[in-house]
């Protein structure tokens, strides 16, 4: 797996059954490639209290995404709705992280 990029999350196959709750084992996980960083999305602003790690596993039925991500601080609104948003808006400001998928196929 040295030659695989690691600027793009590959998902790998699952082979092994998941758990009681659908989700797959930890030892799952680990044949997933990391993709690992502390950047901002224009790869500035390197802070390693913010990386986050993304790995990916997928069945003919299921794509299986793990992100795990550091914060500095975790804000909660007192005030927003049960969907998250907030004065009728929905804003990610510049102090927040939100990881953000795009998928791309093949085909």
């Amino acid at each position: 797996m040295a030659d695989i990029r690691r600027d793009v999350t590959f998902a790998v196959r699952l082979v092994t059954a998941v758990d009681s709750g659908g989700f797959p084992a930890e030892r799952a996980w680990v044949l997933a490639p990391p993709v690992i960083f502390c950047a901002d999305w224009q790869g500035k602003h390197m802070d390693p209290q913010r990386e986050t790690e993304v790995r990916a596993l997928w069945t003919n039925e299921w794509l299986y995404l793990r992100f795990i991500a550091r914060y500095r601080t975790i804000t909660v609104f007192s005030d927003a709705e049960a969907n998250g948003r907030r004065d009728q808006k929905s804003v990610i400001s510049n102090s927040w992280i939100s990881p953000t998928l795009f998928l791309i196929t093949d085909y």
